[in-house]
């Protein structure tokens, strides 16, 4: 397994101050996998490869400790974004082995840590979403989550004390005209529910623009220049 952290620009400032954590490595066909490719291996088909999840929960959350020490070391206010697969936060085991882990990462370190809950319910649940809650709220800063496309009603997530919401792009070059409506009613409804906007992967000029435009909180990917203020 390899991690790539992307660059995350707050588009006020115009600055660097979050790092986004983008596993990689080798499937269980033996192919390469990137991000949520990665994540899901394991969890993609009727039975889940609990086997397969934790190793990749275990060794996700290890690379991600070394980041956030390097971190507190060179650049204390940097925060790393972490994805988490949903699945494997309702798997008793899993959340066991979770918890180990997380209590292992020096309380210094979880000050600068963020949870991206992914893979969750087409429909969020209120039981489902709360338990997500209550398992992460002693681990990190914050805790934000990636709705799956398609869900408008970002209530619930508030309700459990998320701090944001994510949509992910993928870092491919959607016409804007295609996106832009989802993008826009995305905003709208995070804006209502007072949450925090992510916008990840946008791999054009012409995306960052219209993210600008509908006034994104947080965007990373191949188009998204650091240190510039993209107000």
């Amino acid at each position: 397994m390899w991690v790539d952290y992307r660059q995350v620009v707050h588009t006020v400032t115009g600055e660097v101050s979050t790092q986004y954590c983008i596993p990689g490595g080798t499937g269980r066909n033996g192919q390469l996998l990137l991000g949520d490719d990665y994540l899901l291996d394991g969890s993609d088909g009727r039975l889940l490869d609990q086997a397969l999840m934790e190793a990749r929960l275990t060794t996700l959350l290890k690379e991600a400790t070394k980041k956030l020490s390097e971190n507190l070391a060179s650049n204390p206010g940097q925060f790393v974004i972490v994805p988490i697969n949903a699945l494997a936060l309702e798997v008793e085991s899993l959340t066991t082995v979770f918890g180990d882990l997380c209590r292992a990462i020096p309380e210094d370190a979880r000050a600068n840590l963020i949870f991206e809950v992914m893979n969750l319910p087409r429909t969020p649940q209120l039981d489902v979403i709360d338990n997500l809650a209550i398992l992460l709220f002693p681990f990190c800063r914050f805790f934000i989550a990636r709705p799956q496309p398609g869900c408008t009603d970002f209530t619930t997530f508030t309700n459990c004390n998320f701090q944001g919401v994510c949509f992910n792009l993928k870092n491919k070059p959607w016409p804007v005209d295609k996106i832009q409506p989802d993008l826009a009613a995305f905003k709208e409804n995070a804006f209502a529910c007072r949450m925090a906007t992510y916008l990840h992967g946008c791999a054009t000029p012409e995306i960052v623009a219209v993210a600008n435009g509908l006034g994104f909180e947080y965007l990373d990917g191949s188009a998204v220049e650091p240190n510039v203020n993209t107000a």
